[in-house]
């Protein structure tokens, strides 16, 4: 004969109600953990994309960190378009050579400084490279690169973050929800 006694069950209904309630910490926790992850994955990736050196990456993000009211998290990028005269700019007899994007091309017309060849002076004008906006001779703009927001969410970058919060996300969540579970 089994006998069944419901005596026990009123605990385990008050460590189910207790975990429901601090689930959404765990799912946080979780959240946080792989958005690190993304993050790194990303400094990774920008410098083989852009060009830029991983540091000046680390720099324009920030992580935003998820919590038990608002379950979100995210990487955000800030910044401009960079001038290509921070992709180790050259001037060459056809216009500027530099490497955005991580490879190095010639920008014809461009350039970084005046004069006649070979007797070229720098110019006072920072160091950036120029294009004529037309035939006068100071209707010119700066030449840009790539901006790391709008680098961020394509390509590699963008792979990158998409298989690692594939891989890594559910990983995390049992994690932390094994270890809120483990205090009942």
């Amino acid at each position: 004969m089994i006998d069944v006694n419901a005596a026990g069950i009123g605990g385990v209904a008050e460590a189910f109600q207790r975990a429901a309630a601090l689930s959404p910490v765990a799912v946080a926790r979780a959240l946080n953990a792989t958005n690190a992850k993304v993050q790194t994955q990303i400094v990774r990736a920008l410098p083989k994309q852009t060009g830029l050196k991983a540091g000046r990456i680390r720099a324009a993000l920030k992580r935003e960190a998820a919590s038990a009211g608002h379950l979100s998290a995210a990487v955000r990028a800030r910044g401009p378009y960079i001038p290509l005269k921070e992709f180790g700019a050259r001037e060459t007899a056809k216009g500027v050579s530099a490497a955005p994007w991580g490879k190095r091309r010639v920008f014809a017309g461009a350039f970084s400084r005046g004069g006649r060849f070979p007797n070229r002076v720098a110019l006072a004008l920072g160091g950036h490279v120029f294009k004529r906006l037309g035939k006068k001779r100071l209707k010119i703009a700066i030449t840009y690169g790539p901006a790391i927001p709008v680098e961020m969410v394509k390509d590699a970058s963008k792979a990158a973050y998409e298989a690692t919060v594939a891989r890594e996300l559910p990983i995390d969540l049992n994690r932390a929800l094994g270890s809120v579970l483990r205090g009942f």
